[in-house]
């Protein structure tokens, strides 16, 4: 099994979504995803057909829920709703200034 892990630098996105540190550079995060209309975009290149897993890593605090999120490849799309709080205090990066 082979992973491939997208990182927020490597995403195109619109709305009120942006770098955390504002550059965003290596390790940052995406923040601001607040309205119904903000989008997080990867886009790849399968190189072979198959079954493929999809898995967000994601921070949302108690009470806000209900996000959609979706995955589409070669016209077919899965989606699913952040259903589950998940909201962690960061862990210190003592390379940001």
């Amino acid at each position: 099994t082979r992973t491939v892990e997208l990182a927020a630098p490597e995403a195109s996105f619109t709305g009120g979504v942006r770098f955390l540190g504002k550059n965003g550079y290596a390790n940052d995060w995406l923040t601001g995803w607040a309205a119904a209309g903000d989008r997080i975009r990867w886009d790849l290149d399968v190189q072979s057909a198959g079954t493929y897993a999809v898995t967000l890593r994601y921070t949302c605090p108690a009470g806000q829920t209900g996000s959609k999120i979706s995955a589409t490849a070669a016209g077919n799309s899965v989606e699913a709703e952040l259903t589950v709080a998940h909201d962690p205090a960061p862990k210190p990066s003592p390379d940001r200034s």
